[in-house]
């Protein structure tokens, strides 16, 4: 019998790929890196994705010929081509050439997305990064005519980073100077006829990030702040605090940022959950923002392989199903624990299940939930397999095949039965199917969340094999609001009917442009549906501490 899971298996290969194909650095034997330059335009003109990657793995740093094909790469529409040029430049350290890339960034005009790219690579190179570019940065972020507003987002947001120790002088001034140049920015976007709303929280945010304050967009505030002392203190950045929970055979890890200002609503825990695969990185830093709403707390997946009853393990190795109402009744020992009448959760993938398994097992328990691009259950996810796999374009296709599991040699579905270019396409499919956007930076760094899973949950987690969610006897009683990307690959249609009649009084959202991440590709739109959700329903309007009225 067939089990399915999320292509960890993929993920492994890409955690592979992440450290193979970043290519060496600067070569001291020019005729060395001529030779692995002739090697790689011989193997980026292949057709396979595989002799392709082989190719960017002998792409040189540090050689002046090279530079503008690691430009060119950069341009690539799949995220694995750009991936090897990314690190190139983030790792070169040859000065001539990093003031020709600094040239090409600001003088020279490029697309978008390799401008970004270009922005996050060599603003963490330690050997580019100096005051006089850190200024230089801030102008892109101003200039709004001519620099897209992802690139001057992507600038503010590294702007807003501390980078180097908190106790040395230098790092101090840098980090003041850059704050300096993030809040005459703000103050212009404000002033705007028509303030952009992205880059007004990109900006704000990376004020927060940077120094630890909570001023959001007011100018006012972060001025009286500075001005009353701020500058002549030491910045101490945003942190999250770390906590872990032992709820007898269930150890729960959650990160959460303190507030010094007041919430929207307070006295409410809202617990966070990456999709099945994935660690909350991907999250960062939009959860910041609605930790401003109520308390968030980013839930790392556990290893529930010891709970009792004991999980099914349809093979007799370590791949167990991943028990959905034993992990339900461990969230609600730490409700109990945390003395709270109530609990919010905000689910993505197939953690939209606990979500919805919490709501129907525990109704009285659940402030809220919102649930986002994930299914009604295993019929549902296993026709958005068969969607993947019945596509002509074979990324789609060769992802969709490798989200089967058969642990066998001899395999007959999933990544063992498939070849070395299939399973390639595979994993660039895991990547691109996230966001609309294909030049998109940001899933670069999710093969970090995916990682960090792995090490969170040993062996392999399969994905419940017997959850369904429809319509009972009595619809749910419990705030519901349920997300989609309109454009996702995986999205059944037939779940914007079966998940949402399940409750009493849903509120379903269709995000026309996005895939599987609205929350990072319309932030603003996001935010902004979770405040009129909590304006709705009347959340938090009622004490949510036990004993309280």
């Amino acid at each position: 019998m067939n089990r399915i899971t999320v292509a960890l298996t993929v993920v492994a290969l890409g955690a592979v790929l992440f450290l193979m194909a970043v290519p060496g650095l600067a070569k001291e034997d020019n005729a060395e890196a001529a030779k692995d330059y002739a090697e790689f335009k011989r193997l980026w003109a292949a057709k396979t994705y595989v002799e392709k990657l082989k190719g960017l793995a002998k792409l040189p740093g540090g050689y002046e010929r090279a530079t503008k094909d690691i430009l060119d790469c950069l341009n690539s529409e799949d995220w694995v081509f750009r991936q090897a040029p990314f690190m190139l430049l983030y790792k070169e350290k040859d000065t001539e050439l990093l003031g020709w890339y600094e040239e090409q960034l600001f003088e020279k005009e490029k697309r978008a997305a390799v401008m970004e790219h270009m922005v996050w690579a060599l603003y963490n190179n330690e050997a580019f990064a100096n005051a006089a570019r850190w200024a230089r940065l801030g102008e892109l972020i101003g200039n709004v005519k001519k620099v897209d507003v992802k690139v001057r987002g992507r600038a503010a947001r590294e702007m807003g980073k501390y980078r180097g120790d908190v106790k040395k002088a230098e790092d101090q001034k840098q980090a003041k100077d850059n704050f300096l140049v993030l809040l005459g920015l703000l103050e212009k976007y404000m002033d705007e006829k028509k303030p952009d709303a992205l880059m007004i929280f990109q900006l704000s945010d990376a004020m927060e990030n940077l120094t630890g304050q909570e001023h959001g967009n007011e100018v006012k505030s972060w001025r009286n702040w500075w001005d009353s002392g701020a500058k002549d203190r030491d910045l101490i950045p945003r942190q999250a605090d770390k906590l872990t929970k032992d709820l007898q055979e269930i150890q729960l890890e959650e990160h959460s940022y303190a507030r010094k200002r007041g919430r929207m609503i307070e006295n409410l825990d809202v617990l966070v959950l990456p999709d099945f695969g994935w660690s909350g990185q991907y999250w960062q830093p939009y959860i910041c923002e609605l930790n401003k709403i109520f308390a968030c707390y980013m839930v790392s997946l556990p290893d529930a392989s010891r709970v009792k009853p004991e999980p099914k393990r349809p093979y007799g190795n370590d791949a167990y199903v991943y028990p959905l109402p034993q992990l339900v009744e461990a969230f609600e020992k730490r409700r109990e624990a945390s003395q709270q009448k109530k609990v919010g959760i905000i689910a993505h993938g197939i953690s939209g299940w606990i979500a919805l398994q919490y709501a129907r097992q525990r109704p009285d328990s659940v402030a809220f939930i919102i649930v986002i691009s994930t299914w009604s259950g295993t019929k549902s996810f296993n026709s958005s397999i068969s969607q993947l796999e019945n596509n002509q374009n074979p990324i789609i296709k060769y992802f969709g095949a490798a989200q089967r599991y058969d642990p066998n040699p001899t395999a007959r579905v999933g990544p063992r039965s498939m070849t070395e270019e299939q399973n390639t396409l595979a994993h660039v499919g895991s990547y691109k199917s996230m966001h609309l956007d294909p030049y998109a930076l940001e899933p670069l760094f999710y093969a970090l969340a995916q990682d960090q899973f792995r090490q969170q949950i040993p062996g392999v987690a399969l994905v419940p094999d017997d959850f369904e969610f429809k319509k009972g006897v009595t619809p749910i009683d419990v705030p519901a609001m349920i997300i989609w990307g309109a454009k996702d690959w995986r999205h059944v249609k037939e779940d914007q009917k079966t998940i949402p009649e399940a409750f009493k009084n849903p509120t379903l959202a269709l995000y026309e442009n996005s895939y599987r991440v609205p929350w990072a590709e319309e932030p603003v739109r996001f935010v902004n549906d979770v405040k009129k959700m909590v304006e709705k329903y009347g959340i938090g309007k009622e004490d949510n501490k036990k004993g309280g009225k």
